[in-house]
């Protein structure tokens, strides 16, 4: 079966229905006369995409690291948030932004909270051009919206569907809204966000390393992919004798809970909060310890190699004698090349299709 590429869709309905000048000039001067948002934004294909005045025209938001750093060298205004205020208005302007792009992923809640912020970024009668693949729900997507906006325009390609909405709200109404999620532990509340990695419930095997943070661990700790923070949470509350931590997340609503999850539970540990690629972007800081529950999935596809890149980050970071602790599903094989990069290791437990894995630089 052939892959859904929305982007591509996306790509070749702006190039082709609303750059080409088949549209109608009141369409289309919303995508060239004006600034453009475009929200989960990627690298589109096509000619049109590298033309200066549309680069010059677009203004992109991107929360996950790698993405925004391709665009960013791309040379496209890029923003991990896009925030438009009402002072944008001010002196009875028009608000700039014309149109918006939406790429819509397989959470309905991220993408229901993507449409509602394009018609609060959007000026009033512009454009919202909406793309996603037919196999993560974009078909279910375009049908309720339809129960309260019209569908100007619809098309289907690449396994994707593109459909075109009127923005209605004006600038500043609810353009900031955040993802809503919250997951309870032991009376403790942790905000989460939809989108980012186990937002509903505890994973299985974070949950299980967390039950080997104990006070021999000591010194400055790295928590690397540290999602919405739980792994740091519990490290600081179970092992008193550690005096830093640093967290590492490539999703800035990630990095964004981990600020409000940890601000009462370390309060008397310092830490630092990082946005940050740990694949591609160096860390200078050493530490005595890293923490991690390493990603192994690329879009819908396993990689193994994503999670030996974070085991490589560790080892780099590591000070002499500093020590890892990480969860791994158990038919990952990673030991090789943790035999690789440290002077040992051993298997701490082996439990529900998880492996606990301590290993010492």
């Amino acid at each position: 079966m052939a892959k859904a590429q929305p982007i591509r869709a996306l790509a070749n309905f702006v190039e082709n229905r609303l750059m080409s000048g088949s549209a109608g000039s009141d369409e289309r001067s919303g995508l060239q006369e004006r600034k453009i948002a475009f929200l989960n934004a990627q690298l589109l294909p096509g000619s049109v995409f590298a033309k200066p005045q549309f680069i010059d025209n677009l203004i992109c938001e991107q929360s996950f690291r790698p993405q925004y750093l391709a665009l960013k060298q791309a040379g496209f205004s890029v923003s991990p948030e896009l925030v438009l205020t009402p002072s944008r208005q001010e002196n009875g302007k028009e608000n700039e932004i014309g149109a918006c792009l939406v790429l819509a992923g397989k959470y309905r809640a991220v993408n229901e909270i993507m449409i509602e912020r394009a018609h609060c970024l959007t000026r009033k009668g512009g454009m919202i051009v909406v793309a996603g693949a037919k196999n993560v729900g974009i078909g279910s997507l375009r049908k309720r919206l339809s129960q309260t906006s019209d569908i100007m325009e619809s098309m289907s390609k690449f396994h994707s569907v593109v459909f075109v909405l009127e923005s209605k709200a004006t600038i500043g109404e609810k353009s900031d809204m955040k993802i809503p999620g919250n997951v309870n532990i032991k009376n403790q509340k942790y905000d989460t966000g939809h989108g980012l990695f186990s937002a509903q419930a505890i994973d299985q095997g974070s949950a299980l390393l967390a039950q080997h943070f104990d006070n021999r661990l000591s010194g400055k700790f790295a928590d690397l992919g540290a999602g919405w923070g739980y792994l740091s949470a519990e490290l600081a509350k179970r092992s008193v004798n550690i005096t830093g931590l640093d967290l590492y997340e490539a999703d800035w609503n990630g990095i964004i809970a981990c600020r409000q999850n940890l601000e009462d539970i370390a309060e008397n540990i310092e830490t630092g909060f990082y946005w940050h690629d740990v694949t591609s972007e160096p860390i200078s800081r050493r530490y005595d310890g890293v923490i991690l529950n390493p990603p192994f999935h690329l879009g819908s596809e396993t990689s193994l190699e994503l999670g030996l890149a974070f085991i490589r980050t560790a080892a780099e970071i590591l000070r002499t004698n500093g020590i890892m602790l990480m969860v791994a599903n158990r038919h990952l094989a990673y030991e090789r090349t943790i035999d690789r990069h440290f002077s040992s290791f051993r298997l701490l437990e082996e439990k529900a299709g998880y492996k606990i894995i301590f290993a010492k630089i």
